[in-house]
């Protein structure tokens, strides 16, 4: 509170996604945005955005995922998604070149739910998945290796780390 001027807020730009799937999550990190969707047959899930000139913004690259997408955070070169994909709910996407980004790793979670939201919190990713917080190391960011999972007591649907505490909206 007391940052912005609620006065003084407009739209700036817009970006549309191909298709008519609803966006999902975004993710800004040094001028680029990060954007996800809902699986879109006549389109891309994954998109990346040059955003330096907030006027003008513009498409550098996409990517087609072949589900849902719910989430999305980038730390590094990796940006993290969690997807409706039953073999591969965690997907990682090397960004290092915004114009040219590709799957760089994929992680299969045990359950077919399809996985909700996700955190990157120092070297670890925490992922949400039907009523199970699982979480991975990502010291090898294409290749996460997971480091055990915890119940909780009903359908996750959000996820939010700070210090050592999990915090998860349920159903």
């Amino acid at each position: 509170s007391g940052f912005l001027d609620w006065n003084e807020a407009t739209t700036t730009a817009t970006f549309n996604t191909t298709g008519d799937k609803d966006d999902n999550d975004v993710y800004e990190l040094d001028d680029i945005a990060y954007l996800v969707t809902q699986n879109n047959s006549s389109g891309h899930e994954f998109y990346v955005i040059d955003v330096s000139d907030i006027y003008n913004p513009f498409l550098l690259d996409s990517l087609n995922i072949g589900s849902t997408v719910s989430s999305v955070v980038v730390q590094g070169d990796y940006a993290y998604i969690s997807t409706s994909r039953n073999t591969r709910e965690l997907q990682v996407i090397d960004v290092s070149d915004p114009s040219d980004v590709f799957r760089s790793g994929e992680y299969n979670l045990p359950d077919s739910s399809n996985a909700k939201d996700l955190q990157v919190y120092n070297n670890e990713i925490y992922i949400v998945q039907d009523d199970d917080l699982y979480s991975f190391s990502i010291n090898n960011p294409g290749d996460p290796l997971p480091l055990g999972s915890i119940g909780v007591d009903d359908d996750a649907e959000e996820l939010f780390i700070s210090g050592q505490y999990a915090y998860i909206a349920t159903e």
